[in-house]
């Protein structure tokens, strides 16, 4: 009879342990963008993007460590592609990566002091071209990584590809850019390139490149209340896939490469009529 108490004290107490609990609710406008997401090496923090005028930096207790503002001119529709320390400046200070759809289309590279550290109108972050030979693109993530030459950034401009070198470098637990949003589902997997161009008014190109192992998969196009517009069937015989929506209306869709290995995060492409 005791043994079969102390099991049961035994086992409730590993069923005890082993719940999941609510840890802390965050303000719906704090939520445009949220992510949990390494700024320097095993160093998290929670960031809230309120999609128009400031980043908020939570510590792990939930707690508001800092209030980024970002500059009014730059308060347009666009989304954090990263945020992080000693990666776009060597000091201790924040910088983020902002990608503008809407305004003035671009990349801004913005320091918490509200300092413009770099900019590139009409430009988008990856290489979406066909010009692109395969196999360069090897594994995620493909935009911004660390390497033995330095850390590179890769950028789509009108006139090509082109690659910029970023002064510090990427977290060591990730190596990889800390794209808010991301889904881990498909860690080991290639991502999609940026969407080229982007913003569009017709023929849109996206690069791929299917999981090891993987032959076919589909491109997914939803609206951004999440309903599907449209449905690409994709195969490994090729690395990317053009698209023309002309029978879409204006407005910001969102892309993502499914295969039964998982899903990539969500990227968002701009049409323009």
């Amino acid at each position: 009879m005791k043994y079969f108490i102390t099991l049961f004290l035994l086992l409730f107490a590993v069923s005890t342990r082993a719940q999941i609990t609510l840890e802390h609710t965050y303000a719906p406008s704090s939520l445009k963008q949220f992510g949990l997401v390494e700024v320097d090496s095993g160093e998290w923090k929670y960031v809230g993007y309120n999609g128009a005028d400031s980043i908020t930096v939570y510590s792990m207790n939930h707690s508001v460590e800092r209030v980024l503002i970002v500059p009014s001119a730059l308060t347009a529709t666009g989304r954090i592609v990263d945020i992080a320390k000693h990666l776009f400046e060597l000091d201790t200070s924040y910088c983020y990566l902002l990608d503008i759809w809407i305004g003035s289309p671009g990349l801004r590279v913005i320091k918490d002091d509200g300092a413009i550290l770099f900019f590139c109108d009409t430009c988008s972050l990856g290489a979406g071209s066909s010009q692109i030979a395969e196999g360069i693109e090897q594994g995620p993530p493909h935009n911004i990584r660390t390497t033995a030459d330095g850390t590179k950034m890769i950028v789509t401009k009108n006139d090509g590809v082109r690659i910029y070198s970023l002064p510090g470098k990427l977290p060591t637990c990730t190596q990889k850019a800390g794209i808010i949003n991301a889904s881990s589902s498909f860690a080991d997997a290639m991502l999609p390139a940026s969407a080229y161009p982007n913003p569009a008014s017709g023929r849109v190109r996206i690069a791929y490149d299917l999981p090891q192992g993987v032959s076919s998969g589909e491109m997914i196009l939803t609206s951004e209340d999440g309903r599907e517009m449209k449905r690409y069937h994709v195969t490994n015989a090729f690395s990317d896939l053009l698209i023309e929506a002309t029978d879409l209306p204006s407005g910001s869709y969102f892309y993502k490469l499914v295969t039964d290995k998982g899903e990539s995060p969500a990227k968002r492409i701009v049409w323009m009529r």
